[in-house]
């Protein structure tokens, strides 16, 4: 939806691929935006990463390819969850005008999610990831 309505927006899709996966989450991510009508020239594919920091550190390095920058405007679409440590590793990285767009999910798993997402953050806090 925010793709749709927002139709001058570059998109770009993150993700490697995992032992148990069959392509990269970058490439899934773009088919499947696709598939609902976007426009295959509006997105860019990420597709080594294998954590948010490569996820970002690497889209950052796609945005200035592109011609852009860490100072344009970027909405990190993501997990309702996930999305206070998402931005912060991307202010982190480099990029100034940052804001999240998060999916709920299955609210059963929410607890979950928020524990381990609470725990991700600590080791990127002690240096640990």
């Amino acid at each position: 939806k925010y793709a749709c309505d927002n139709a001058s927006a570059r998109i770009v899709t993150t993700g490697g691929k995992g032992f148990d996966e069959i392509m990269p989450e970058g490439e899934a991510a773009k088919d499947s935006l696709v598939s609902q009508g976007i426009d295959e020239s509006r997105i860019i594919v990420e597709n080594t990463s294998t954590s948010t920091l490569e996820n970002l550190s690497n889209s950052l390095q796609l945005i200035k390819d592109a011609g852009g920058s860490g100072d344009d405007s970027v909405v990190i679409v993501s997990s309702v969850f996930h999305l206070y440590r998402a931005k912060k590793i991307a202010s982190e990285c480099g990029f100034t005008e940052v804001s999240g767009l998060g999916s709920v999910g299955r609210l059963v798993l929410l607890p979950h999610y928020y524990v381990r997402e609470y725990v991700a953050y600590l080791a990127d806090v002690f240096g640990l990831a």
